[in-house]
């Protein structure tokens, strides 16, 4: 299976296109008993709450982005930091993933307005974000390159010792990874 990878760098505010006032955005970030947002479950929410505090993480921007209508998770962007999944990542660097939108909402603009969010919240630092999406998953590959995100290279999930979860994404090769950066 095939991955293109994708990064954006931000250096200054970005514009977010407001949502209608029945949708609320609620950058959830993790504490000691916060253990995972509202309106998910536990799983996989644990884990990354573990490598927050544990500092498996590179930096201490992990975050779930929500998005709220009406008191009900309509979507979720996940935002993490380095670590052993994403080695080409630099160590202020942050990847948005498992981006999920109730079937109900698609194609509303809603993810797409999650993203900018996400970007004008982290706008007054220098982070580059990443994209990791499978190359077959073309909704998804539109979203990336509709926020703005530049395509850097293929590549492929690799196993470590026989075991994906401890999985990692690489480039192809490394000329990609240079491109990208």
């Amino acid at each position: 299976m095939n991955f293109l990878f994708y990064n954006k760098k931000i250096r200054c505010c970005q514009d977010t296109s407001p949502l209608d006032k029945d949708y609320t955005y609620i950058l959830w970030q993790p504490a000691f008993a916060k253990v995972y947002p509202t309106g998910s479950s536990l799983f996989p929410f644990v884990i990354w709450w573990l490598f927050h505090f544990l500092h498996v993480f590179s930096n201490k921007n992990y975050a779930v982005l929500l998005v709220m209508h009406k008191y009900k998770v309509i979507h979720r962007t996940l935002i993490t930091p380095k670590y052993f999944r994403f080695p080409f990542m630099g160590n202020n660097d942050l990847q948005l993933g498992d981006i999920w939108t109730d079937p109900i909402f698609r194609g509303k603009g809603i993810a797409t307005s999650a993203i900018n969010y996400i970007f004008s919240h982290f706008s007054s630092r220098d982070i580059t974000f990443w994209y990791v999406v499978n190359e077959r998953n073309l909704a998804s590959v539109n979203l990336a390159e509709k926020v703005g995100f530049s395509f850097c290279g293929k590549g492929k999930r690799y196993s470590r010792y026989g075991i994906s979860i401890i999985g990692r994404y690489m480039f192809s090769n490394d000329l990609d990874l240079n491109k990208g950066r």
